[in-house]
């Protein structure tokens, strides 16, 4: 027991004196390469930083990522990193605009989320943007198309939450939480996965929920027509039928975007002239923005979110941000088991 104790007691004291020669607590590192102003932010995936530096002399919002970190690497040299633009495929480290009302948020190992709302009123205009590490293109949902409710505005900040049940049933591979600020309004938008899980060569499959807007419905089969019907009735009655075509393969895509419902589909053979149809099935789209349960306090300048499922179940932890005196120290926790808003600091 005393030769170990002296053991851990001398490596203790190495581990000491070695800390002893850092620049402690605080290391400076390379400088931003923009100035950080309103709008800006850092957040970690994949292995570093990535920072967000809204501009509004240059009408860019510029998006740069730090690496490597300490511990990345060449470990006696805490200060080896550097920004960078981000690797891009046929597009750019810059949005098109000067954003505010802005947050940030990054999908685990996967992608950097963005949202904000540019500054110039004569191209006004709200969107969520992300970033996909592995393809390295940029994609976005522009709020204004659908959510007329949607309005980003002082406090706004995003979440990422996944899901834990992603596979066949449910394939919302996460969401986004957010708070648009300046009200009591709180959000979540689905993340849509790079493909489409397939069940027994049907898609989608019976009782799924989907993120995607124009679904490639595939099923099985080997007769030489189709016909493929998606009616938000069970039923397929007049007027309730989105899409009817006759196709010679066992899958078929939708032509436009699908409305978020409930939806029935079906295919059908021809036989002695008529349509034989198979057991019809359901599935729900969920694609955009959707409200969800107010927070208790309205939102302001200074909000912020933060995700754990280390808890008693995963949550969302909230400021409220700052409007008055009584309000600037308001905190609260979002249940996703349970979901509601509750605590004060």
């Amino acid at each position: 027991m005393f030769k170990k104790l002296t053991v851990v007691c001398g490596l203790l004291l190495a581990a000491t004196a070695a800390m002893a020669g850092l620049p402690w607590p605080w290391m400076e590192m390379e400088s931003t390469p923009f100035p950080v102003g309103e709008g800006a932010h850092i957040t970690y995936g994949r292995d570093r930083i990535w920072g967000m530096f809204p501009n509004e002399d240059s009408s860019e919002t510029f998006v740069w990522c730090y690496d490597s970190l300490p511990g990345d690497g060449d470990t006696n040299d805490p200060n080896i990193g550097h920004w960078h633009e981000i690797d891009t495929t046929g597009s750019s480290s810059e949005i098109g605009a000067s954003l505010h009302f802005t947050g940030m948020t990054f999908q685990w190992g996967k992608a950097l989320y963005l949202i904000g709302a540019e500054t110039d009123p004569d191209t006004w205009g709200r969107a969520l943007y992300w970033y996909n590490v592995d393809s390295c293109e940029w994609d976005q949902y522009d709020i204004d198309d659908e959510d007329d409710e949607f309005t980003l505005d002082s406090g706004a900040c995003i979440a990422y939450v996944p899901n834990p049940d992603y596979g066949p049933n449910d394939q919302r591979e996460g969401w986004i939480y957010c708070l648009p600020g300046d009200s009591r309004d709180f959000w979540r938008y689905p993340i849509q996965p790079d493909t489409d899980f397939v069940a027994s060569s049907i898609f989608p499959p019976n009782g799924s929920i989907i993120a995607d807007r124009t679904p490639l419905f595939r099923w099985t089969g080997g007769s030489v027509v189709y016909r493929l019907q998606v009616s938000t009735s069970p039923l397929f009655g007049l007027g309730s039928i989105v899409m009817d075509t006759v196709v010679s393969a066992i899958q078929c895509q939708t032509q436009s975007d699908l409305a978020d419902t409930m939806y029935y589909w079906r295919t059908g053979t021809l036989f002695l002239g008529n349509w034989q149809w198979a057991t019809a099935l359901s599935f729900t789209l969920e694609s955009r923005f959707r409200k969800r349960h107010d927070i208790g306090e309205k939102v302001a300048k200074g909000a912020a979110m933060a995700y754990t499922a280390f808890d008693v179940g995963p949550s969302i932890y909230a400021l409220a941000g700052y409007r008055d005196d009584d309000d600037a120290t308001y905190f609260c926790r979002y249940s996703m088991g349970c979901p509601r808003f509750d605590g004060h600091l």
